[in-house]
């Protein structure tokens, strides 16, 4: 889904913590989403303001690399040279995506923010370093990063794509544990540069208090794959559409990475 910083709006890769543990047998050793690459456009009020990609690799270890680069094209995010990266290692166990490491880098004008931290899953500890300081959380299976979340609710949606079907996610986001929480709301057809997709419209479920909307409309035919993102802030309207879609056949992960705890 989407998480924003206010300062940057347009860096919106941030779509959408392990979590759900699927409750049968029925899960695979493998991970299920097939490496991929999409590409899309970035509009600001109905205006392209920048591009973005999003990207699964699998690497011979077996871990699983997910990550995504935002970069302004047009206006003031051109001019002000907005660049964002972030990155999050993974491996599949338990039928989740277990982040290993997470990194973020924020380029805009002359300021360079970046952030990361690892998971010790012997020690059950995250340790990271935000804005310059050291950092420590205790951690237990389902916590996940707020970039690697986006990639476990498609795989938790792609496994129960019923309607007013709730999920809930525990995320370490900067140096602090939020919990996430979504619910599809409708079959809807949406239009996108890549064409048109009958989808599972999926929301951010918020305090009542909250003004800020977040929603993603994912296509369930290619593994709950989001074509159109948005997020309501501040009286701006940010949206994320589907240019084009590459896939590969899913990796397979050896049995003493998929039995790792």
């Amino acid at each position: 889904m989407i998480e924003l910083n206010k300062r940057v709006p347009w860096a919106l890769c941030a779509l959408i913590a392990p979590s759900v543990i699927w409750a049968d047998d029925s899960c695979s050793e493998h991970p299920p989403v097939p490496a991929f690459t999409a590409s899309y456009e970035v509009h600001r009020n109905d205006k392209k303001i920048g591009s973005a990609q999003v990207a699964l690799k699998y690497l011979p270890t077996g871990e699983a690399v997910y990550s995504t680069h935002t970069e302004g094209t047009r206006g003031m995010a051109r001019l002000l040279g907005v660049d964002v990266s972030e990155s999050s290692t993974a491996r599949w166990i338990d039928c989740a995506y277990r982040t290993m490491h997470f990194e973020y880098e924020q380029k805009v004008a002359f300021s360079n923010k970046q952030h990361q931290f690892s998971i010790d899953w012997e020690q059950n500890v995250a340790t990271g370093e935000y804005k310059g300081k050291p950092w420590e959380i205790e951690v237990q299976p389902g916590y996940t990063d707020s970039l690697l979340v986006n990639l476990q609710l498609m795989t938790d949606i792609a496994a129960r794509p019923e309607l007013n079907v709730e999920w809930d996610y525990t995320v370490i986001r900067n140096n602090r544990v939020k919990q996430y929480r979504y619910r599809s709301v409708g079959h809807e057809q949406v239009q996108t540069p890549a064409g048109s997709f009958e989808t599972l419209h999926v929301a951010r479920i918020r305090d009542a208090s909250s003004e800020r909307e977040s929603e993603v409309w994912l296509d369930m035919t290619r593994f709950a794959l989001p074509t159109v993102i948005r997020h309501v802030e501040d009286g701006d309207v940010l949206q994320m559409k589907l240019i084009a879609i590459e896939t590969a056949a899913p990796a397979m992960v050896s049995d003493s990475a998929s039995d790792e705890s």
